[in-house]
């Protein structure tokens, strides 16, 4: 029951909602502030949250049911919130002029005219070549298990040998780095290329995995988690302007589901195999997960071609 329980709340709160989350950014700013605005959006959203592993990591063991019940109540004041004030888009762009948004609505409507049944969108957006291999590249990086997968707090647990309250601040700390460096990550994306850095971002995420592999101690393992959390997350505000940017307003939800649904389908069977590797030897998820983003950044450098992102 527990278990299916947590399956349709994760593909109701997480997918469902994310794919709307990012159509709505993306039709709500200009395209040159794409990029910062994922980042502020990300760095707004992570305020409270960072706090809520340690919490947990104090509290656990005895009021566990309380814990659950509070976040129960959480998430059906911010569904209401967002009910009642969350307003639609394509309404009106910040610095655009009347003109200008009267053109944008009267050419949106025509195109949207144009794509209106789901086939028609989605064949539409498996012709748009960046986003297909963007998809193929993103779904095999980072395929195995991220920094927050069970199998990093089972290894920091019985390997690295962290206490229940340093797990839970290193939790803290990865939603703490993840969410608030968003902001100067997408103002990096809007003014430099979005190709380097997801390159440099995938370069150093697997340099600093292998750092936190081979702590010695925890003070060096909670360093390192840091800078491999940082690194992860420097790719999130280019990854989601560049999709905002090669997918069109008429297709834009249906590309967008696309990448997140294809990622999500190959990654079921990860967690099993993750852990059945961690069974044998708790270093070898972390060696697979490495040759596989090298493969996936071999697959970026092939086939992403971005020379004029912004057109």
């Amino acid at each position: 029951m527990s278990s299916g329980a947590y399956i349709a709340f994760s593909a109701i709160g997480g997918t469902f909602f994310s794919i709307g989350r990012s159509a709505l950014i993306t039709e709500s700013v200009p395209k040159k502030k794409l990029a910062t605005s994922f980042g502020t959006f990300t760095t707004m959203a992570g305020w409270l949250s960072m706090f809520a592993p340690v919490l947990g990591g104090l509290y656990l063991d005895t009021y566990l049911r309380a814990i659950l019940i509070v976040s129960v109540l959480l998430y059906s004041g911010v569904a209401t919130v967002r009910a009642l004030f969350l307003k639609e888009t394509l309404h009106e762009i910040p610095g655009e002029s009347s003109e200008g948004r009267e053109l944008r609505v009267s050419i949106e409507s025509q195109q949207v005219s144009k794509f209106k049944t789901l086939s028609t969108n989605l064949r539409a957006a498996l012709s748009n070549r960046i986003l297909i291999a963007l998809t193929l590249a993103y779904t095999v990086y980072g395929i195995l298990f991220s920094q927050s997968s069970f199998v990093v707090t089972l290894y920091s647990a019985n390997v690295i040998h962290l206490t229940t309250f340093q797990l839970g601040l290193m939790f803290s700390i990865f939603l703490l780095v993840d969410s608030q460096l968003s902001i100067p990550f997408g103002m990096m994306a809007d003014r430099w290329d979005k190709k380097k850095i997801i390159i440099a971002s995938w370069l150093g995420e697997m340099t600093l995995m292998m750092f936190f592999v081979y702590s010695a101690g925890p003070v060096i393992a909670l360093a390192s988690f840091a800078a491999w959390t940082a690194f992860g997350a420097l790719d999130g505000p280019a990854i989601s302007a560049l999709l905002g940017i090669i997918t069109k307003m008429e297709t834009r939800g249906v590309s967008m589901g696309f990448f997140n649904t294809f990622s999500s389908i190959l990654a079921i069977s990860a967690p099993i195999f993750s852990g059945f590797l961690y069974s044998i030897q708790p270093v070898l998820p972390f060696f697979m997960l490495l040759a596989i983003d090298s493969t996936a950044l071999v697959v970026f450098l092939q086939f992403i071609n971005l020379k004029k992102p912004s057109a």
